[in-house]
């Protein structure tokens, strides 16, 4: 078959240090992707924003590029579908104006409002039976409440408050959409019953016009705009859009994750362990996020590492400047940490220690210590911490026996194999690099009937390779059990060292 009577799809990814496009067939086969990178802004300590204008320039310009490169596929373009990073808020005026720049998941400045919410909606077991979540300053409602106690002015001229992914869908068709994965992000939602939970809002004061209607994440929310088609040369008569789901939802279906027993882990920016379920999960410590999957009446858990492949990143960038990541991971390689330990908390933590002023360090450091040995402890104290949630998530009687691996930091073998050894359980590597914009281009194709289901979507689009399997997990038992007794021992410090830096 030609390309010219083929149907495609693209999946738009706007993830936190950039947006990735990827372009598919109607066989669900990769035909080609496309990166555009953004920077972060932190201009005080525990802040972490972005400009939603600068999503939207490396959107355009990814799909650009991207159909520049395969113009034989603008002819049958049927659909765009969604993903993007959680939680985030952009804050719009009656003119759809962005207000401010967009605060982040990442960002740490709503503890307050974290305790206000808890005790504005009755408590903690309220909040959980509500919203299937506690508060954590990374979700979206202590972002809205913090707006309206510190920038008054900003808040009185917002009209609607649009997540990150829901923004570029604005930008692509002019509907205010969202979806119910993203939704369960914002702690404003009924993630049991799937819709705005009215009664948090209420005890929130916030008026329900502010946020956008729920969809489920295969549904069309409209066109794209027509001057938009004639800017990329595509020549359908209407490209529909899809709005897809958060980057978590959106990367399990890019890596098959659809039903109950199956479970994922995605080392990007930050380090996610993921499972599908049949209903939803209770969450009763509160240390794990319990929200609605992207697929039709399933539900998913997941916790989340801050800093996981931002760790590495850091490094790079600040302790061997010159150096890529590729070199970095190949010194840790040949090295052995020595007794040397890392915890991975740059921006604070959120499972299993909900902390926003814990902070990464290295113990236990000497003379002999090299270089190479402070990589190495850094890769092995973010696989300690990815084992932290399996252990959260089997404490919910959720049981992993394989995981399903995407992300940067398992396209690297030695990293994929350490980390299996920690984990104690096998690991695969999926093929694609971009599992949330493959996911939002399964969905989106499913959508439209690309597909007559989301499973046959993922059995044509979804690869993974052979199975690793652990081969040296003994030596890493004795180093765990030193790697969870380091945050309760030095969080007092870390609470001193927050007031110092505050001050």
């Amino acid at each position: 078959m030609s390309s010219r009577s083929r149907k495609y799809a693209i999946g738009l990814d706007v993830g936190t240090s950039g947006t990735k496009a990827i372009l598919i067939d109607d066989k669900a086969t990769v035909v080609g992707h496309q990166e555009v990178p953004h920077k972060i802004q932190m201009p005080k300590p525990l802040w972490s924003e972005q400009e939603p204008e600068g999503w939207w320039r490396a959107a355009d310009k990814a799909i650009s590029q991207l159909l520049a490169k395969h113009s034989r596929c603008k002819a049958n373009l049927e659909v765009i579908g969604l993903s993007g990073q959680m939680h985030g808020s952009v804050f719009l005026d009656k003119k759809s104006r962005v207000l401010r720049p967009a605060i982040l998941w990442n960002d740490q400045r709503t503890g307050n409002e974290c305790d206000e919410i808890t005790r504005l909606v009755g408590g903690r077991g309220a909040l959980l039976r509500y919203t299937s979540n506690t508060a954590l300053p990374g979700y979206t409602a202590p972002k809205i409440l913090w707006v309206k106690h510190h920038e008054p002015k900003v808040f009185s001229k917002t009209r609607k408050i649009l997540l990150p992914k829901d923004y570029i869908a604005w930008r692509l068709c002019g509907e205010f959409a969202t979806d119910v994965g993203d939704a369960s992000g914002t702690l404003l939602f009924n993630v049991r019953k799937r819709r705005w939970h009215k009664k948090v809002l209420k005890a929130l004061e916030l008026d329900p016009k502010l946020l956008c209607k729920v969809h489920e994440s295969m549904s069309v929310v409209g066109e794209l705009h027509p001057s938009l088609a004639r800017r990329w040369g595509v020549a359908t008569a209407k490209v529909k859009v899809v709005i897809g789901s958060g980057d978590q939802p959106a990367a399990a279906v890019g890596m098959g994750v659809l039903r109950s027993g199956e479970a994922s882990l995605t080392l990007g920016t930050s380090g996610v362990v993921f499972a599908a379920s049949a209903s939803p999960v209770p969450n009763r410590a509160g240390l794990l996020q319990s929200f609605c999957h992207a697929v039709p009446e399933t539900w998913c858990v997941f916790g989340c590492m801050l800093s996981a492949g931002a760790s590495v990143e850091w490094l790079k960038e600040n302790i061997f400047a010159g150096h890529s990541v590729e070199s970095l991971l190949s010194r840790a390689a040949k090295a052995a940490s020595k007794g040397l330990f890392f915890l991975p908390y740059l921006n604070g933590e959120r499972c299993p220690y909900p902390d926003p002023h814990s902070r990464a360090c290295w113990v236990g450091m000497d003379r002999r210590h090299t270089q190479a040995d402070l990589v190495r402890a850094a890769l092995e104290g973010i696989s300690f911490g990815l084992k932290d949630q399996l252990r959260a998530l089997e404490a919910e009687g959720i049981r992993i026996t394989q995981l399903l691996c995407a992300g940067g930091g398992s396209r690297n073998p030695f990293w994929q194999q350490l980390q299996t050894d920690i984990y104690g359980i096998p690991t695969r590597r999926l093929d694609t690099p971009h599992a949330s914009a493959l996911g939002a281009a399964l969905l989106a194709g499913t959508g439209v009937g690309l597909w007559d289901s989301l499973a046959e979507a993922c059995k044509q689009g979804v690869h993974a390779g052979p199975a690793k399997k652990p081969q040296s997990q003994r030596i890493y038992k004795d180093r765990y059990r030193v790697y969870r007794s380091l945050y309760p021992t030095l969080r007092p410090a870390f609470e001193q060292i927050h007031g110092i830096s505050a001050s």
